[in-house]
């Protein structure tokens, strides 16, 4: 069987900027602006690379030593921030 992944996928209309390891988006169809800390900049950058959800939780694994139980809730929930303010939204991968 195969699995369902979500896999999140940048908006058209966000432009960024990597300012020495932090970000700063702009939805420039909103007028929304969003700044990124160093980790959110990690992340942003693995959505940017087409990783889905699991995979970027993966790849910071490898980075960070922290329960993946937590750093699955935390990448989600940060995710899912992004797709609220309409920075990216999510298609399925199988």
């Amino acid at each position: 069987m195969r699995q369902v992944s979500r896999v999140p996928a940048i908006e058209e209309t966000v432009a960024w900027a990597d300012l020495e390891g932090e970000s700063v988006l702009l939805n420039v169809l909103e007028g929304l602006y969003f700044g990124l800390d160093e980790v959110g900049t990690m992340i942003w950058k693995l959505v940017s690379e087409g990783l889905a959800a699991d995979q970027i939780v993966a790849r910071l694994l490898e980075e960070f030593e922290v329960a993946p139980e937590q750093l699955e809730g935390d990448v989600a929930d940060f995710l899912l921030t992004l797709e609220a303010k309409k920075l990216i939204h999510f298609v399925e991968q199988h």
